[in-house]
């Protein structure tokens, strides 16, 4: 009841209100409306819709709340209808997900100034023409909302902000994207995506199998952890620059996830320097790359190990004489040590 339709008659036409002028009339209790008394002619037919409203019958099929109808001579036409159902709403969140675990937690801000598309099904208006999507952006709470939508299927799609990975997204995929159908007149303010700052890291923990050393050409074993410990995936190639030795590293898998480890190897021939040293220290540092093209290094921390020498300081002597024996005073006695 109480809908506002307006009926534009041919410009020769009076109906009441001056020569081609409109005339409105409210529908009914029962929503019915009619007007009487017509002259043949091209009328139009415009409906204001009601508020929160969508048009979704419409007698030309245009959905668009008006329509066009020729009338004869006393032809009585009652199939001018009009159908609404109410609109809905689409939105909520876009935040800094502090701690990657994707949830907002207490004290993790929204994220202000972030595109968002609606994307409706074709043959649907979200506002921009049937099919065609419409953008808004985070306000500065990092919330947004699409209003008035009639019911259908959406994509809604998020821009992510710059320097940022998608931690949080509505059907769990992290692709900044997500789909949705949308009832008569339902709000649905789910629809959040988590950000976090992108953080490439990796980490080197090194050891030893050997706890020590006691001659030249002992054999020292290297063992080097490499992880990825940041939040995106590196790629090869894999390698651990070691300033005494060479390393041998695996080059799979590609990409090394967040959190994921390759073992790389090496060892280590100790020299007579290195016993008198009384240890072997060496440094060092794993590397890989950000991008499996024209990716950027990414270096590890430097990580040093020590292996500690056994020496032992040793003197021996061996003592000889080349005189067989004595006869006689002054008589020489030679020893060889």
């Amino acid at each position: 009841p109480g809908v506002t339709v307006t009926l534009t008659p041919p410009a020769n036409v009076d109906l009441g209100n001056g020569l081609g002028q409109p005339v409105d009339t409210t529908t009914d209790a029962n929503g019915n409306y009619s007007f009487d008394n017509l002259p043949p002619g091209d009328y139009t037919v415009t409906v204001t819709p009601p508020a929160g409203m969508n048009n979704t019958g419409d007698p030309d099929g245009g959905f668009d709340s008006t329509a066009d109808v020729s009338l004869a001579d006393g032809e009585v036409n009652l199939d001018q209808d009009f159908g609404y159902q109410p609109t809905g709403q689409i939105g909520d969140t876009i935040w800094n997900d502090l701690n990657g675990n994707g949830v907002q937690d207490s004290g993790e801000p929204g994220i202000p100034g972030v595109t968002v598309t609606l994307t409706p099904p074709a043959g649907v208006d979200a506002g921009n023409g049937p099919g065609n999507p419409v953008t808004t952006t985070t306000d500065a709470n990092g919330n947004y909302t699409f209003d008035n939508l009639p019911a259908a299927n959406y994509d809604v799609t998020v821009t992510p902000p710059p320097g940022t990975i998608n931690t949080g997204d509505p059907d769990g995929t992290l692709d900044s994207t997500t789909n949705l159908d949308l009832g008569p007149g339902e709000v649905n303010l789910d629809q959040d995506f988590g950000y976090q700052s992108v953080s490439t890291q990796l980490t080197l923990d090194k050891s030893t199998t050997t706890p020590n050393y006691d001659s030249v050409g002992d054999v020292i074993n290297y063992s080097y952890k490499v992880t990825n410990s940041g939040n995106v995936n590196l790629y090869p190639p894999y390698t651990v620059t070691d300033d005494k030795t060479t390393v041998t590293c695996p080059q799979t898998p590609s990409p090394l996830v967040p959190g994921a480890f390759i073992t790389c190897t090496a060892t280590y021939i100790v020299t007579q320097a290195d016993i008198d040293a009384g240890s072997v220290t060496n440094i060092a540092q794993a590397h890989a790359m950000d991008a499996e093209t024209d990716g950027n290094p990414v270096d590890s921390n430097e990580d040093t190990e020590n292996v500690p020498a056994l020496q032992s300081p040793q003197l021996t002597l061996d003592k000889s004489k080349t005189t067989v024996n004595y006869d006689a005073v002054g008589d020489t006695i030679s020893y060889d040590y």
